[in-house]
């Protein structure tokens, strides 16, 4: 089915969770991997003004909602919603474009294609909406859309299962799975450079928390490096380049050229948007890290990450009672926010409040239970606990961050 578009300039689109017609549960990773790398190349054109980000939008799967309700909500004037079946490396997938005002169907197409043939599918989607759209596209956007290459069906899968696992990863074992998954990708496709920018975000989470960062970190800006050699224009790679710059090897200049260089690939990235936030929060530049953390909210206003970091950038910048009025608010429609509270904690504390950080600290604990043996997490108990003249307590958990640290 296919058909042209006439409507009035649409600039901001949700791509709805993809439904799996494969009648294998098993294939949901498959599924959900192929819609977030449609929501990555969307959110690479600077003519949407909004791209919903995948955690927002993972909240209407299987929702009763209707399309002018979700567009509301999320504030968008289309969505793309779609079906894929697998059969073998045959991939068959149906899409549809929807007036989120009228509910009318602006456009549909479906697809066939081989599993090497997939990432040229992703480009192809995106192609025929920005052409229906009539939306501007620069030189760089356009060379990007029509580029596209095979990938081994095998390594595809391998990156799809590894960015999954990283995703939920809670604990040292599942970051250990993602990076295996990384690394089979990368042996069955050696030109793939997705593999890479994942196996560089798998080595920071380890460093984080789990391994010395000297043992880990210099692996992570390796595969970043690689990533680059083999496609510099990813978006995702001068990201996490940026990210590496900034938190580990302190060269702020660099951090932030590899930051405006992901943000002019990918204009609607909101992790990258939030990363540079912190970039220049921790720099000292309050007022546009506001302004990035803002930008991130306004691309998708109900993102639980962007409503708590912009919590932690106004921690940053000393202003304590609008971030504690903020992380309330969002505290209120997002009771589940484990990074909400636990940046709360850190607010309430620098002012003072030393009860009130203790308290909200100890519950962000119950909301992750994985993070109670957290070695930040135990020394932000053992500090606050300290504060609030709990001095014993404090003893306790010390003495267990000593025995982490043997």
């Amino acid at each position: 089915v296919s058909g042209e578009i006439e409507t009035a300039p649409i600039r901001s689109i949700a791509i709805l969770p993809l439904e799996n017609l494969t009648g294998d549960p098993a294939q949901d990773y498959f599924v959900d991997g192929l819609h977030d790398q449609l929501i990555t190349t969307f959110a690479q054109i600077s003519g949407f003004e909004k791209v919903i980000s995948r955690t927002t939008v993972m909240g209407y799967r299987d929702s009763e909602a209707s399309v002018r309700e979700i567009g509301r909500l999320l504030g968008v004037e289309s969505v793309l919603e779609g079906s894929v079946r697998r059969s073998g490396n045959t991939v068959s997938t149906t899409v549809n474009l929807i007036d989120t005002h009228t509910e009318g169907l602006l456009w549909g197409e479906s697809f066939e294609r081989e599993l090497t043939d997939i990432l040229h599918l992703q480009n192809e989607v995106a192609r025929k909406v920005v052409d229906g759209l009539d939306l501007a596209l620069n030189p760089m956007e356009r060379d990007l859309l029509a580029s596209g290459r095979d990938v081994d069906a095998g390594a595809y899968e391998a990156y799809l299962r590894g960015s999954q696992t990283l995703r939920r990863a809670l604990l040292e074992d599942d970051i250990a799975e993602a990076i295996e998954h990384f690394n089979n990708a990368i042996e069955m496709d050696l030109a793939y450079a997705e593999p890479h920018v994942g196996l560089s975000n798998a080595f920071r989470a380890l460093a984080l928390r789990y391994r010395p960062p000297s043992e880990v970190m210099p692996q992570s800006i390796r595969a970043a490096e690689r990533a680059l050699e083999l496609e510099e224009q990813s978006a995702e790679a001068h990201a996490v380049l940026g990210a590496i710059k900034n938190t580990w090897q302190w060269d702020w200049t660099g951090a932030e050229a590899e930051f405006r260089r992901a943000l002019d690939l990918s204009p609607n990235n909101i992790r990258t948007l939030r990363d540079y936030s912190m970039h220049l929060a921790r720099l000292g530049r309050f007022r546009e890290a506001v302004a990035a953390v803002d930008r991130a909210l306004e691309v998708d206003p109900l993102n639980s990450a962007s409503l708590s970091r912009r919590g932690w950038v106004l921690y940053y910048a000393r202003r304590f009672d609008e971030g504690i009025d903020h992380l309330l608010r969002t505290i209120q429609v997002d009771p589940d926010n484990f990074n909400a509270h636990f940046f709360l904690s850190w607010i309430y504390w620098a002012n003072g409040q030393h009860e009130e950080a203790l308290a909200t600290l100890e519950h962000a604990g119950t909301l992750h239970s994985a993070f109670r043996n957290d070695p930040f997490f135990v020394t932000c108990l053992a500090v606050f606990q300290a504060c609030a003249g709990r001095s014993k307590e404090a003893s306790v958990h010390l003495q267990s961050l000593l025995q982490l640290a043997q």
